[in-house]
């Protein structure tokens, strides 16, 4: 049971590559942002001439159309340049990361190439690169938001940068939950402004535990060997949890996405606090209900949508609990998405 969790959250391949790509200042980044596409200059090569033609007479039309002497060491330098970066973008693969930066860097765009080929386009009045690679954009943001680290990958200066060392980092941004090289991330957003509510912090972390190791024994995963977190103590910043081959923390991550808002006591009877025991009996069906929908529209198959949604109710006391401690601390999970 399970076996296919793959289809819901991604599955980072080795070997994706992550790039960052200049804007010309930014003239480019909302063309690039609403037509789903990132360009590059030099229009004067074709796709045909990438087909067609050498290395060398490749690079020898560079020479002549930007007026340098191939024969010189900055006219050599300067096509191999532009080659090289044309040669890049034309590589591109499947599935590889780009962030684009907007004017003085303020916002930052993450997507994936989803085409194989470059595709070209005459009919754009906003934008006058014609060759371009298809993306779909996953977020853009402020970079005052992310951590101090993309500052070092803004001040690049070249029009196609690798990000591959900074791969971590945008995994994180990119989607909430995923498995890369065997491990299972769960990625919390911390949003509040304020200082981190150090209870929330251990009960969050407490109850996401609790509810994994439930998850995996009734649902027979077998999972939860290795675990470690990595926190980002600033707030905002990030809370990571990280285990080994772990459906289960997947899994958790999908039911907390769910949107649902606990205001009153999750316990009924004498120790409820918050609501009478109808209020609180309303707010646990609203709840549960919202989960079983959120579950619905997963690529589950019927039989595992109808066992998660089981230990839901089951589990639902430590789900309320771990939604409160999310709100405490404005911890978000935000992106599902899958990338191809």
């Amino acid at each position: 049971m399970f076996d296919n969790i793959d289809n819901i959250f991604n599955n980072i391949a080795d070997g994706k590559n992550y790039y960052f790509f200049r804007t010309s200042k930014g003239l480019n980044f909302d063309p690039f942002r609403n037509g789903n596409f990132i360009g590059i200059n030099w229009n004067y090569i074709t796709t045909q001439d990438l087909i067609n033609l050498s290395e060398f007479q490749i690079k020898q039309k560079i020479a002549n159309n930007e007026q340098v002497d191939i024969a010189t060491t900055e006219g050599k330098k300067t096509s191999t340049g532009i080659y090289n970066k044309i040669k890049r973008f034309q590589n591109l693969k499947t599935g590889d990361v780009v962030v684009i930066p907007s004017n003085r860097s303020e916002t930052l765009g993450f997507g994936y190439i989803t085409d194989a080929n470059i595709y070209i386009d005459h009919n754009d009045p906003n934008c006058n690169w014609i060759k371009r690679r298809k993306v779909n954009w996953v977020t853009f943001e402020n970079l005052n938001d992310l951590d101090s680290i993309f500052y070092k990958i803004v001040y690049s200066k070249h029009t196609i940068s690798t990000l591959n060392n900074y791969a971590s980092y945008i995994d994180k941004i990119i989607s909430s939950a995923f498995v890369k090289d065997e491990r299972s991330h769960l990625v919390f957003n911390l949003r509040n402004q304020d200082d981190i509510d150090d209870d929330a912090l251990i009960n969050l972390v407490a109850n996401v535990k609790r509810l994994s190791n439930q998850l995996s024994a009734n649902l027979n995963l077998g999972d939860l060997n290795e675990s470690s977190m990595k926190i980002n103590a600033q707030s905002p910043g990030i809370l990571e949890l990280i285990y080994k081959q772990s459906k289960s923390l997947l899994l958790v991550g999908l039911i907390l996405s769910s949107q649902i808002v606990v205001n009153c006591s999750h316990t009924i009877g004498e120790n409820a606090q918050n609501g009478t025991n109808l209020e609180i009996q309303n707010e646990r069906d609203t709840n549960l209900s919202i989960i079983r929908d959120t579950i619905n529209q997963t690529n589950l198959s019927n039989q595992e949508k109808i066992r998660l949604a089981q230990e839901s109710v089951a589990q639902y006391d430590t789900i309320a609990n771990t939604k409160k401690d999310m709100e405490k601390l404005d911890a978000r999970i935000e992106r599902l998405n899958k990338i191809e």
